[in-house]
């Protein structure tokens, strides 16, 4: 149970990583 809950903590951080970084892109660019 505990690999499985750190697996979701894991992909959800890396997703929310992810998720600002292509965000971000697009909003420096004119």
């Amino acid at each position: 149970m505990a690999n499985a809950s750190k697996l979701f903590v894991f992909s959800f951080l890396m997703a929310s990583i992810m998720g600002s970084m292509a965000s971000a892109r697009p909003l420096s660019n004119p």
